[in-house]
């Protein structure tokens, strides 16, 4: 996806608002913003886990980022073991998280709250500040 040139819409088309682009629009145009290289990508990984690995879910994340500001990423998530990866589809480069139990203990029990998501040492970097809604052929997720 990455090799797709990132063209913003302003530049695109001159008169239109943001347009979000069908796959076969993206391709056919060769040039795309955020949400045409994430859409791709998302649906690029949704045929791949169908055939190989349906543990995994994913979605398109609507979010916040530095420098990039309103931007759109890939969200892959295994049921199995929890771990998470983040795609900036524009880019190719992918940012991994682990999940593990977060809670405190009381006296001698040891209360679980939620699980909590841990940056792999190598991805403290990721641009991605804030998660608007997430997306997936289901449902749309808001994070209010």
């Amino acid at each position: 996806m990455s090799l797709i040139p990132h063209v913003e819409d302003n530049k695109a088309f001159k008169d239109l608002p943001d347009v979000w682009s069908t796959c076969q629009e993206l391709i056919d145009l060769c040039a795309g913003d955020f949400e045409e290289h994430a859409i791709l990508l998302c649906n690029y990984f949704k045929y791949l886990d169908n055939q190989m690995n349906k543990e995994i879910k994913t979605y398109i994340v609507l979010g916040n980022g530095v420098p990039e500001g309103n931007t759109v990423y890939v969200l892959r998530k295994d049921n199995n073991s929890k771990s998470i990866e983040l795609w900036n589809a524009s880019t190719g480069v992918g940012y991994a998280f682990d999940q593990e139990d977060y809670g405190s203990n009381f006296l001698c029990f040891k209360v679980v709250n939620d699980k909590r998501t841990i940056r792999q040492e190598s991805d403290l970097e990721c641009p991605l500040k804030s998660v608007g809604c997430l997306i997936d052929e289901d449902d749309v997720y808001i994070n209010i």
